[in-house]
């Protein structure tokens, strides 16, 4: 499991920053700075989601794998018990 995060809240703001300087100079009206410093924060942000949003799935594929295992043993448990008590029923 990799456990190393990207998409820090520090590196979100620093993308955040760099593709707004990048876009900035296309701006040439107010509404189109606020337009790109907006854009900008928001793409950040769903690259953080999009990240959280894999490692949430891969935690959730392991926690169904491991109910999966342990539904497979407490099955060849319980047969293993109902085998035991027809047993001592039949004896």
């Amino acid at each position: 499991m990799n456990t190393n995060v990207f998409w820090t809240a520090e590196r979100v703001q620093a993308q955040s920053e760099v593709w707004r300087d990048e876009l900035m100079p296309l701006a040439s009206t107010e509404l189109e700075h606020h337009l790109i410093e907006s854009t900008a924060a928001l793409l950040a942000a769903v690259s953080q989601l999009q990240e959280a949003a894999g490692c949430n799935r891969a935690a959730s594929e392991r926690a169904a794998d491991l109910a999966r295992e342990v539904s497979a043993h407490l099955k060849t448990g319980i047969s293993a018990l109902t085998q035991r008590l027809e047993h001592l029923e039949n004896a």
